[in-house]
């Protein structure tokens, strides 16, 4: 195939794959062969910056190999690194790196260039959808603002054109200073695809300001903010940066639309395409902060957290988004491992935004990991405080102040407060499971705990800690049959669960099945339960279940 938009998910050599992972390429020269296949495993491991390397070394020794320059060249790409564009200029039939080489021509004004390079893409294929805009947008930057509507106006005739198309011409019509077209294009946008969406709620709010309507740009700001409360700390920044326009070139406009792309390729839960469009956002708008967000996030979902905070380390400290910038850091630190970091992160945020529940919110998080439950519960009151009066998002926050409150024994503030999480959102799985959970093991409310676990179950079918709950809440209420059925299952769902079975060990027991009992506690043992939890499982080991019906270790 001569064109290909992702070279780098061609099927890899199977012998690649019995190769141990290299940790970075190596220090020494490489033959041809070993750095090919070190490379295509780093690729298929996800480790496009290591396999970028070892490709470049093979491609030293081997430099007119095709399939090697197309691996060299997506995996740079993919990493984010200068040699792609040099990669990219002995890839002529590659669509990405044609696009790549068009974005870097309309940042440098190279329009001349970025015209030829754009005549030899094809209308079908990965790039069929873009041309139509970059048409658009090199006709702008040449100076001719009709032509560059004329380009788009196929795709923007019809009454249900798509909200991609709508934006773009919008952006066009109000950079080139015809604002009854912008304003026209800008409408239909807002009703193809809502305010919910960052960029698109900034551009809209930003035509509302400068044409003498703040109130309605601001009211879109916030409308945004209900729908995706992580920008709400960047909320005030954000409004006051509402008179700049969000596009001030044509290389702006490109990297406006592969953001756009990108984001509908990540929804489509097509996070390789996704990462290849914001790439090639920030080759065309190296700052743009929305397009540098999005791809640490994509990158910390894939368990990439160096690489998310380099991106994150890109984006200009007087940017409106560095703070959620800071937020995205803190989680990825977190997720990381990397608690106390995250920590140190969310304090100087609640020292700039003191007003602001979010970095309160987090830290509550954090502390929990840190095994600091007083100081998480405080935390999360500050942002509960913060957020008065509480909508039904809040329910997240009385939810994680509850389980705070229950790891310090504080039962009957945890219990007020999932109460009132309930309150707020009266069908939430989780609030329902840990209410009704503990209700059970406490031997009381059982009736409507068992209710409310059943309500949890519907949502959650494949939960095996919901599941495990419905099973427990059975057992407490003496329905062992069942509550034996229930909690089988529960273990066949989440077989390394040390809590689940040594649940199923004390049904196992009240059902005088004292053998398939002590297997499971011994099971459980195996498998890292939690120091109170074994010291229990070890109890029952040497004397059985005592009483009736034992206590049980907190709910998942």
């Amino acid at each position: 195939m001569r064109r290909v938009l992702l070279p780098a998910l061609l099927a890899l050599a199977l012998v690649a794959a019995t190769r141990p992972h290299p940790a970075a390429a190596a220090s020494t020269p490489l033959g041809a062969d070993t750095a090919f296949l070190d490379g295509s495993f780093a690729l298929a491991s996800g480790n496009p910056a290591i396999a970028a390397r070892y490709f470049t070394q093979a491609l030293a020794r081997r430099p007119q190999d095709s399939l090697l320059l197309h691996r060299a060249f997506a995996a740079a790409l993919m990493a984010g690194t200068p040699e792609a564009a040099t990669l990219a200029r002995r890839l002529p039939g590659n669509d990405a790196a044609t696009l790549l080489l068009i974005a870097g021509d309309m940042r440098a004004r190279r329009f001349a260039a970025a015209s030829n390079r754009l005549a030899g893409l094809r209308a079908i294929g990965p790039a069929g959808p873009l041309l139509p805009v970059l048409h658009a947008w090199l006709a702008e930057a040449q100076g001719h603002p009709r032509q560059a509507l004329a380009a788009l106006a196929p795709r923007v005739a019809a009454a249900d054109a798509p909200g991609f198309f709508l934006l773009q011409a919008g952006l066009i019509a109000d950079l080139t200073g015809q604002t009854a077209a912008a304003r026209g294009f800008y409408h239909r946008t807002r009703l193809a695809l809502g305010v919910t969406d960052l960029r698109v709620a900034t551009i809209l709010a930003s035509f509302d300001a400068r044409h003498h309507r703040r109130a309605r740009a601001l009211s879109t700001l916030a409308a945004m903010v209900a729908g995706s409360p992580e920008f709400a700390i960047a909320l005030p920044a954000l409004a006051a940066g509402l008179n700049h326009r969000p596009v001030a070139i044509p290389a702006d406009g490109i990297a406006e639309a592969f953001l756009g792309l990108g984001a509908t390729l990540r929804a489509a839960d097509r996070p390789e395409a996704a990462l290849l469009m914001l790439r090639l956002a920030l080759a065309a708008r190296p700052g743009f902060a929305p397009a540098r967000l999005l791809a640490a996030e994509l990158l910390g979902d894939q368990g990439k957290t160096a690489d998310a905070l380099a991106l994150l380390d890109g984006i200009a400290r007087t940017d409106p988004l560095t703070p959620v910038a800071a937020l995205q850091r803190a989680d990825l630190l977190r997720r990381a491992g990397k608690s106390a970091q995250a920590l140190a992160v969310l304090t100087q945020l609640e020292a700039h935004f003191p007003h602001s529940a979010m970095p309160f919110a987090e830290a509550g998080d954090v502390l929990r990991t840190l095994h600091h439950p007083h100081r998480a519960a405080a935390a999360y009151s500050r942002a509960l405080a913060l957020s008065a009066p509480l909508t039904r998002r809040d329910w997240v926050l009385l939810y994680n102040r509850g389980i705070a409150r229950d790891s310090f024994h504080d039962w009957a503030g945890a219990e007020a407060d999932f109460r009132h999480a309930l309150t707020l959102l009266p069908d939430q799985p989780l609030v329902l499971n840990y209410l009704g959970y503990s209700w059970a093991d406490r031997g009381v409310h059982l009736n409507r705990a068992l209710t409310m676990i059943e309500m949890a179950a519907k949502q959650r079918p494949d939960s095996a800690a919901i599941t495990d709950s419905l099973g427990w809440v059975l057992y407490r209420r003496h329905d062992i049959a069942h509550a034996l059925a229930v909690e089988q299952r529960a273990a066949e769902m989440a077989p390394a669960d040390a809590t689940i079975n040594a649940h199923l060990g004390d049904v196992y027991w009240a059902a005088g099945h004292r053998l398939e009992a002590r297997y499971q506690w011994q099971r459980a043992l195996t498998l890292g339960p939690s120091p109170a939890e074994a010291a229990a499982i070890r109890a029952r080991l040497r004397k059985g279940l005592t009483a009736a019906l034992a206590r049980a270790p907190a709910p998942h």
